[in-house]
């Protein structure tokens, strides 16, 4: 009996030191469990000529399996994304936003097309909202819309890096001449005020009807608004097409001003430039052959583009994109489209802009404000606070050069200046300086062996 009475004690003690050896560990050293964050994606795929979300959609699948797989981002935390098609409409974007909210959406990405409204009511939430696309100035007050930024940069931004180049050459006296398209009438707008506010005078500020097609139509738009100005003007702002662009010029020509380099005309171009746009400068928007009147028109030219991509592997993210857009919750079809990095030419056979880089680049920004957030103490849903951490920063955006988010929550645009030069395989429009912002001001660095050669003194 007293045998069996041992034999037990020593299996009970036996026991006890196995649960001891394999006991969990104590709270300061066990992980908590994931908590899931959803944010919002609002984004317009269909009823509309600007589909946003067939092109740019992936970018954000791309950044938050990224966030998720980076165990120094977020520890603890895992994103999740819901979607929701707006049709580029204002009331289907605020029902959306609305819906996302009433289910728990701690963040929104987008709207693309309209933003104003939709950022007053995320503001009214205190929760975060960063666009890609979006192009409405009102949102800038931050007085108002506290809790909104943007990783496009608004037309405002374009208007400062012109003041920098005439800054640069000591031009302090201009015409602007743009077509009444909308956005350029806007930017025209803006330019002028920006412009004044620095002591640049403006000598005309003309609209004209756009398209402008000077060979198939019997007004002469181009030539009218040439005569009212160039007794007094010698610097030239222009905002159209190219094709307008290329009237603009033979209407310069054939009035004899291009002939003593007395004339300037800088361009200010909406779009980013591409590989191709060199051969297209330099040629007849009619019968795409090449031109020596393009050759002398570009030596009175400047042209400001946005910066294309410098990051080496953009086409391996151009076809992540892609491979994302194809699946949930998108599901769009693109088999028959080659990707981008095994494209001979090195080109996406769909355009998957730089509206990409901008989404990829406000999901993993706001990822990094709402890390450095929650590591002081901060709440996921305290928009203030995560924009705080947004407003006035520098980021690499995955495009491959620096950006800047301003006091008012607008991204800063990277401008290259384009202009002819007469390099040895013969004339050709290529990048002599880029603009980039220092300190939140545009700063020119030069990319190129060749100078910028415009002995044009117009102060």
């Amino acid at each position: 009996m007293e045998f069996k009475r041992q034999y037990l004690a020593t299996c009970i003690l036996i026991l006890i030191s196995l649960c001891c050896a394999f006991r969990q560990p104590d709270a300061r050293h066990r992980r908590n469990p994931v908590q899931e964050i959803e944010v919002g994606y609002l984004a317009t795929a269909t009823n509309s000529l600007s589909r946003y979300a067939r092109t740019a959609g992936g970018a954000m699948t791309l950044a938050v399996n990224e966030i998720n797989n980076n165990r120094k981002l977020l520890e603890n935390y895992k994103l999740k994304f819901v979607y929701t098609d707006i049709q580029g409409d204002e009331e289907k974007s605020i029902a959306a936003l609305s819906d996302m909210w009433k289910h728990g959406v701690s963040a929104f990405f987008g709207p693309d097309i309209t933003c104003t409204t939709e950022a007053r009511m995320a503001a009214a939430w205190n929760l975060p909202m960063i666009s890609y696309q979006c192009a409405e100035y009102e949102v800038s007050d931050k007085s108002i819309y506290k809790t909104f930024a943007r990783t496009n940069a608004p037309d405002t931004q374009f208007t400062r890096s012109v003041l920098a180049l005439l800054e640069h050459f000591n031009w302090f006296k201009v015409s602007i001449v743009a077509g009444d398209e909308t956005r350029r009438v806007s930017m025209k707008d803006i330019l002028q005020k920006t412009l004044r506010y620095n002591n640049v005078t403006i000598q005309h500020n003309l609209t004209f009807e756009s398209p402008y097609w000077r060979n198939w139509t019997k007004t002469r738009l181009l030539r009218d608004i040439i005569e009212k100005t160039y007794t007094d003007t010698r610097v030239y702002i222009f905002l159209g097409e190219r094709f307008e662009l290329f009237h603009f010029m033979e209407e310069l020509d054939e009035k004899h001003l291009l002939d003593n380099g007395d004339y300037v005309v800088i361009s200010v171009e909406i779009d980013e430039y591409k590989k191709d746009s060199n051969k297209t400068l330099l040629t007849n928007p009619y019968d795409l052959a090449r031109s020596p009147k393009l050759e002398k028109y570009l030596q009175s030219m400047l042209l400001l583009y946005q910066t294309p991509p410098t990051n080496p592997d953009y086409a391996k993210f151009q076809d992540a994109v892609i491979y994302y857009l194809e699946k949930a919750p998108f599901n769009f079809n693109f088999s028959n489209i080659v990707r981008a990095s095994e494209d001979a030419m090195g080109e996406p056979r769909i355009m998957v802009t730089e509206d990409a880089a901008n989404l990829y680049d406000a999901v993993i920004e706001y990822a990094h404000a709402l890390n450095q957030t929650l590591a002081e103490g901060g709440s996921i849903t305290n928009g203030t606070a995560i924009m705080n951490k947004i407003f006035k920063r520098s980021y690499m955006s995955v495009a491959g050069y620096t950006r800047y988010i301003d006091v008012n929550g607008d991204a800063d645009v990277n401008l290259t200046v384009m202009a002819l030069q007469n390099t040895s395989t013969g004339y050709a429009v290529i990048p002599v300086a880029i603009f980039q912002e220092a300190n939140g001001k545009p700063v020119s660095h030069s990319v190129s062996p060749y100078n910028i050669r415009i002995g044009l003194n117009c102060s």
